[in-house]
């Protein structure tokens, strides 16, 4: 091979490499670590770290290591939701082994009348996005008549199951309070991945609380929405994920 070809094949193989990056300017996308059916099979350490997470996108969930606190991503900023429902600070370091982040672009405004529950509030979004078929990000900020939220708290090696980790998860009710909902809806196609349906989380305009949300209610307010058809999806290359056990089937088969 000649000194010419070489060359050619390097500048081809950068090219390569820097589609997708290109790509992520131009489109919105979803930039996902790991799934959600591995974190429910038990995988709670993973190798990505918030540095990562903060070079890629803007608003986002996950979950920390040792499921030690949710994470809620919203304007660039990254929080950590500890157990006890309370907003602590975070360092690049800290790593997750599921998160899901994109650099948010609004595509349409929808005004939310009087709302009185998630429920409801998944129904209107329904009845109002153009597809069930892709994914969305929802951004909806203002004041919210209730909020009640949960968090994870850190587990210890040997890990209980997923399952008795979530039934025994706190509940925290904060009412007439400001901030952010932010949710991301999978289509039907990405069972295991984070779906389907809707994933919420909360985060205070104070950064004093927030979390997973099971429930709210608000009037007037705006939904920023975000269509997305880029899905990034990265494995995680440690020892912990590869020796989780997947089933081999979806449930709903």
């Amino acid at each position: 091979m000649t000194y010419i070809h070489r060359l050619l094949g390097a500048f081809l193989c950068a090219a390569v490499m820097l589609v997708p990056r290109l790509g992520w300017a131009e489109q919105n996308f979803l930039y996902q670590i790991s799934t959600q059916q591995a974190l429910e099979a038990g995988d709670f350490d993973g190798d990505a770290s918030l540095a990562e997470l903060k070079q890629i996108g803007d608003l986002g969930f996950g979950v920390f290591n040792e499921l030690d606190g949710v994470l809620v991503a919203v304007e660039g900023g990254f929080y950590r939701v500890s157990g006890d429902g309370k907003v602590n600070p975070v360092t690049d370091a800290q790593k997750a082994p599921f998160a899901a982040v994109t650099r948010f672009k609004t595509d349409r405004l929808l005004k939310l009348e009087q709302v009185d529950g998630l429920e409801q509030l998944e129904t209107r979004l329904d009845s109002l996005l153009p597809t069930p078929n892709i994914f969305y990000a929802v951004l909806v900020q203002g004041k919210f008549a209730t909020v009640k939220t949960t968090s994870l708290r850190r587990q210890s090696k040997p890990y209980p199951p997923y399952e008795d980790i979530i039934a025994q998860q706190p509940v925290f009710k904060l009412a007439n309070v400001e901030g952010s909902l932010i949710g991301f809806r999978y289509p039907c196609l990405a069972q295991g991945l984070g779906g389907p349906g809707y994933v919420w989380n909360f985060l205070a305009k104070d950064r004093r609380s927030g979390g997973r949300v099971l429930e709210c209610s608000f009037e007037g307010l705006t939904a920023k929405i975000e269509n997305i058809h880029v899905l990034n999806l990265k494995l995680p290359s440690d020892a912990s994920f590869y020796g989780v056990g997947l089933p081999e089937k979806n449930s709903a088969e």
